[in-house]
């Protein structure tokens, strides 16, 4: 008889792969897409969580700053945009030289240049999308038991 080996539910958990990481950062674009009459301070929420999940992966950092730019245009918020720009030309140079600020949610109000504990709001965005979008372990069948 086999026995299943189980996980307490505090114990850490891996860090995601890069597919995992992927599919969690477009689930949280997904939900900024799905909620276009919320509150502008929530809707940046969801890309601040995409920015920070992404910020390791040069496409998925790019698209990050990307979606900030079009939604900073679309609120007509000159400074948001002009700062989504400026960062648009870092990132580039940033996975270059491996000098990435983890956890900063890429907001022009905060430096580009500095690491951040990202806020709870924004963590739990990420958690949850990553929850989401795990895929279930695949255990082995007991047979004959």
């Amino acid at each position: 008889m086999r026995e299943r080996l189980s996980t307490p539910l505090s114990a850490p958990r891996p860090a995601p792969d890069a597919q995992h990481r992927r599919a969690a950062f477009d689930h949280l674009l997904t939900s900024f897409a799905r909620q276009p009459d919320a509150p502008p301070a929530h809707r940046w929420r969801w890309l601040e969580a995409a920015h920070v999940l992404g910020q390791t992966s040069l496409p998925l950092h790019w698209r990050s700053h990307t979606a900030m730019l079009r939604y900073a245009l679309a609120l007509r918020d000159a400074r948001e945009a002009a700062g989504q720009l400026l960062r648009l030309a870092l990132v580039p140079l940033g996975h270059l030289l491996a000098r990435l600020p983890l956890g900063n949610i890429g907001r022009s109000h905060v430096s580009a240049f500095r690491p951040m504990v990202p806020a709870a709001e924004v963590t739990v965005l990420m958690q949850k999308a990553l929850e989401e979008t795990a895929i279930a372990p695949a255990w082995p069948t007991d047979v004959g038991v």
